[in-house]
């Protein structure tokens, strides 16, 4: 199924190569946040697809091609110190991506992506990137960071430039074995209990890694106060990585509440339950979504009442087993919008089933 080819196609002939349209203002939030649809894997520059890429400078997003999956995205006026990028593989191949550096300049802000393919061989892909520096958010809890040392002993704090934190102390990483982390905030803590959590993680590097959540971190049988990242390289073999990390209740991914709805749901349907309510969901629609199997690592995740073009997705995997997602389409079917997210074997980067997969959505 093709939901998004049409609207991609009617949306070039209009001309959105030709001009970045303007974009309403948004009052959910502050500082500096955006979002892209990366589509054209081998143009060496051009502007994305209109109504797939977010500002909140209210200026343009370009993309540039520095080599064989080698990619630059370019906020303007987002330019600051700090904050956290994500980034996640998009369309029916098996490609992955890792965010390689994020850094000002001038102005602007720029996103450095690197995407491969099976084995970790550099590979042309298209993506979905986002970015977020906030010290002020609409939704209710909200946390980001990049951990930055891999190699610490110890828990280490992430340099305050680099993490957001909306309530209590602040996070701490720490390195419990190779390639794994365990990431433990107050805000999971003071939301503990809540079944609206949403999370993201993103390997960084300009190496072929994946980082995923591997499990939720409690202590002495507590509701869950933290989360365990497990980094691997190619191979499945675990190895020390940095990666960032974001964890929002009430909000989307850069923690904000738009006007045109948001949405997450984290599920494991599978052989046995082919469809199932979300478990951990959110959506400002307040109606549940539902997640479905739907053979060999694909999976259809349905958000009742935010049907439309445009926006931003990701995917994500967690649980033991070694595999990584990536999102295959979305678009809006009747008053609903539809995700499909495809899932690989790590090791093989073959369709696999996961343990838990999980899908976000912002308009």
């Amino acid at each position: 199924m093709r939901i998004v080819g049409l609207v991609v196609a009617l949306t070039l002939v209009a001309g959105s190569v030709a001009g970045m349209p303007a974009q309403p203002a948004r009052a959910d939030g502050g500082e500096a946040r955006g979002y892209v649809w990366a589509s054209e894997p081998a143009v060496p520059d051009y502007a994305p697809v209109g109504g797939y890429w977010f500002n909140s400078a209210r200026r343009a997003v370009t993309l540039h091609r520095a080599g064989t999956g080698r990619y630059a995205v370019t906020f303007a006026g987002l330019g600051g110190a700090g904050g956290v990028a994500h980034v996640v593989a998009y369309g029916w191949g098996n490609t992955f991506c890792t965010v390689v550096a994020w850094k000002p300049s001038g102005a602007d802000e720029v996103v450095h992506v690197a995407c491969f393919g099976p084995g970790g061989v550099p590979a042309d892909s298209m993506f979905l990137a986002d970015y977020a520096r906030r010290t002020t958010v609409a939704a209710e809890y909200y946390s980001a960071l990049y951990a930055d040392n891999p190699g610490a002993v110890g828990p280490y704090t992430p340099p305050a430039a680099y993490r957001s934190d909306t309530f209590g102390a602040p996070a701490t990483v720490e390195r419990l074995a190779a390639g794994r982390y365990q990431v433990l905030d107050d805000t999971y803590a003071a939301a503990r209990l809540e079944l609206r959590k949403q999370m993201t993680v993103t390997a960084v590097g300009t190496t072929a890694v994946h980082c995923r959540l591997w499990d939720e971190a409690n202590e002495g049988g507590d509701p869950v106060v933290g989360y365990l990242v497990q980094c691997t390289d190619a191979g499945g073999r675990p190895i020390d990585a940095a990666f960032t990390f974001t964890f929002v209740v009430g909000g989307n991914l850069l923690g904000d509440r738009p006007a045109g709805g948001y949405g997450g749901d984290w599920g494991r349907p599978g052989v046995l339950l082919p469809t199932e309510p979300a478990e951990l969901w959110d959506s400002s629609t307040g109606l549940t979504p539902v997640l479905e199997w739907r053979g060999a690592g694909q999976y259809r995740a349905v958000f009742p009442g935010l049907g439309a073009w445009g926006g931003h997705v990701r995917a994500e995997a967690m649980g033991f087993a070694a595999g990584y997602c990536t999102v295959a389409d979305w678009g809006p079917v009747a008053a609903d919008l539809v995700v499909i997210v495809q899932c690989f074997d790590i090791v093989t980067s073959a369709p696999a089933d996961v343990n838990l997969v999980g899908v976000e959505y912002t308009a």
